[in-house]
């Protein structure tokens, strides 16, 4: 069989494993088909930082704050 072939076939069945295989196959399989699918997920989510929205007006509240205060 040649290489390119056996990649056509191989690729659509490990992306159908993945993606459903954890909702009809037997249990030693499925759960292999969910811990690869988590770990997929770890890795993508670990690739972009969190997003953390920075207030504009923080640095004026505080103001306020420390005026308020006194």
């Amino acid at each position: 069989m040649n290489p390119q072939r056996f990649l056509k076939i191989l690729v659509p069945v490990l992306i159908i494993f993945v993606v459903f295989g954890d909702q009809f196959l037997p249990q030693p399989f499925s759960g292999v088909s969910s811990s690869i699918k988590q770990g997929a997920n770890n890795f993508l989510e670990g690739l972009f930082p969190r997003y953390q929205p920075v207030n504009p007006h923080e640095r004026t509240e505080d103001a306020i704050d420390k005026m308020d205060q006194k």
